[in-house]
């Protein structure tokens, strides 16, 4: 059997009710430049209307105005994630943000540019801190104050790049170009991430519904398969 069947017959034996799942796998997506495995995975989705339901249920367009496909997850936190900026507004701003986990990431089509920074003392922003409910299952926010920001280093990212951010790593990205796509592996969640709004910003501002119809799911994921695949 090749290690992709392998691959796949572990990932179907664990999409759903998963207590843990096999990080190195996730790993394995994100580093295969081939894309061999990252396909087939969307294949297995693709043919079973049972784990297409519950990737649809976890999966969103984020506040900022990309798609975040979840393809699979666990309890814990670790998942395996397809970002996709499909619709770029120019009115949307990514806010400085940290995050709930570690996470790999590699460019599939397009780039960006990620801007770092350190929190400091000031009133720029109005400070949030984000964490996943486990018992509700959604995101909620609380304000924590005010604080300023100084950029510690500024990064360019195109196709093929991968790179790593650790949970306390607060960044931004910014000029996305169109249909940027990223497919990236994260670990189990620990603790709060820190969202720096603007001062009009209230706690809701960081939140959005998750789910997705399985309709929609299905057609933004052969979006990205065709995506993929024309590479």
């Amino acid at each position: 059997m090749s290690e992709i069947a392998t691959d796949l017959n572990f990932l179907e034996s664990k999409f759903e009710g998963a207590i843990y799942i096999n990080c190195d796998l996730m790993k394995s997506i994100v580093n295969d430049i081939s894309n061999e495995k990252l396909i087939a995975c969307i294949n297995l989705l693709l043919s079973r209307d049972d784990l297409l339901r519950v990737a649809a249920e976890k999966s969103y367009r984020h506040q900022l105005g990309f798609m975040k496909i979840v393809l699979m997850s666990d309890s814990q936190g670790n998942s395996l994630r397809v970002h996709f900026w499909d619709d770029l507004l120019d009115d949307i701003l990514d806010d400085i943000h940290s995050h709930c986990a570690d996470f790999r990431s590699r460019v599939l089509f397009g780039g960006f540019t990620e801007s770092t920074y350190e929190m400091i003392s000031g009133d720029d922003y109005n400070v949030f801190h984000y964490h996943f409910d486990v018992n509700a299952g959604c995101s909620s926010a609380i304000n924590g104050g005010v604080a300023s920001s100084i950029i510690k280093d500024i990064h360019k990212f195109k196709v093929g790049d991968i790179y790593h951010r650790s949970r306390s790593d607060l960044h931004r990205v910014e000029r996305v170009k169109p249909s940027t796509l990223t497919v990236s592996s994260w670990m189990a969640r620990h603790g709060e991430a820190i969202v720096l709004k603007d001062r009009n910003s209230c706690a809701e501002d960081c939140l959005v519904p998750v789910g997705m119809s399985v309709v929609e799911f299905s057609k933004v994921l052969k979006k990205i398969k065709d995506k993929i695949v024309g590479l």
